[in-house]
């Protein structure tokens, strides 16, 4: 399980969407700071999280929190708007060892919704760009 979930941080920091999806499972639900909605998708979270990456400065991995369960958690710091900020993503893993739930927190919470704004901002220069 640390495997996965040690290769899920390193995609996470360099922000490259294709290693993101590989530890995505078919059936993958992410819930993101700052949004109810339950996204879905290996590409469209891939590209999500990617680039929340790139808009998250100093984006780094700092801890793995393992469980005995399928539950465990992994801990990011970085800066937005030169405000410090830690995500917590909770992760669920499949009996095929691959990642099909991440719940995302964010501090500070009030964060979530810039966080949320920049993404997707990013996300519409991107696609002007193409």
């Amino acid at each position: 399980m640390f495997k996965i979930l040690e290769k899920y941080a390193s995609a996470i920091v360099a922000g490259d969407a294709r290693l993101i999806a590989g530890t995505f499972s078919t059936s993958i639900k992410v819930k993101a700071p700052g949004s109810n909605a339950s996204h879905e998708g290996k590409e469209q979270i891939s590209t999500m999280l990617s680039t929340a990456a790139t808009v998250i400065n100093d984006l780094r991995f700092v801890r793995t929190y393992m469980t005995n369960t399928a539950w465990s958690a992994i801990l990011f710091e970085g800066t937005i708007d030169d405000i410090s900020i830690q995500i917590i993503d909770h992760i669920h893993i499949d009996k095929n060892y691959l990642i099909d739930q991440v719940d995302i927190f964010m501090r500070p919470a009030s964060y979530g919704p810039i966080l949320l704004e920049k993404v997707t901002a990013e996300t519409e220069r991107r696609k002007k760009r193409t």
